[in-house]
């Protein structure tokens, strides 16, 4: 009887033993919560090479990928850039349609898209054209050409504020919609009224 012991087959030193499919599945999707994400792409690449991976769990493990490199963006998008944190959200939820955090992060950013619409249609301002002459509106501040006129006592909503350095003095001069196009009007053509736009200092030479 031969007592020596059995010699086990050498695997070749380049050959590595594979698990099942579900096993790498089950590592891989340990290495994503560990945000491993090299790691992970390594071990893809791995099962590729040896015909170890189909098409599915390619697609399952790259969507896992895709949804935790949008929340990991989403994280860092403060909640006042709300158009911003809409699209990361609707593109989150286009992944997982049935995911309810989801669903409510898309619900209420599209809520405070339109508050912010609605209030900002609120805080507009106007200006009321003076009652003793109707109003030029140029091209642009000071030399601009002329486009038309604003007959006097009529509202007009102010888009933007410019404070114009002219020689010694400064002038203040508002841009308005006029006949579908957009062009100047002084504010010395006009009554007072309260501006909440920042305004722009703009030096003349």
């Amino acid at each position: 009887m031969n007592d020596s012991p059995l010699i086990c087959e050498k695997t070749k030193p380049n050959e590595q033993p594979f698990e099942t499919i579900e096993t790498y599945d089950l590592g891989l999707m340990a290495l994503d919560n560990e945000k491993k994400h090299n790691d992970a792409s390594k071990k893809v690449a791995l099962l590729r090479e040896n015909n170890k991976l189909d098409d599915k769990n390619v697609e399952g493990i790259k969507k896992k990928r895709e949804i935790a490199e949008l929340e990991k963006k989403a994280k860092s998008i403060p909640v006042s850039r709300v158009l911003d944190n809409l699209n990361i959200y609707k593109q989150l939820l286009a992944l997982e349609p049935d995911n309810p955090k989801y669903k409510k992060k898309v619900d209420f950013y599209k809520a405070k898209l339109e508050e912010n619409k609605e209030k900002k249609e609120k805080e507009a301002q106007f200006v009321m054209i003076d009652k003793e002459g109707s109003a030029p509106v140029l091209s642009f501040p000071v030399k601009g050409s002329l486009l038309g006129s604003i007959s006097s006592g009529k509202t007009v909503q102010i888009l933007e504020k410019q404070s114009i350095e002219n020689g010694m003095t400064d002038q203040i001069w508002y841009r308005v919609k006029i006949n579908g196009s957009y062009g100047w009007i002084s504010k010395d053509v006009t009554t007072d009224a309260t501006v909440g736009e920042e305004v722009t200092t703009v030096r003349r030479r």
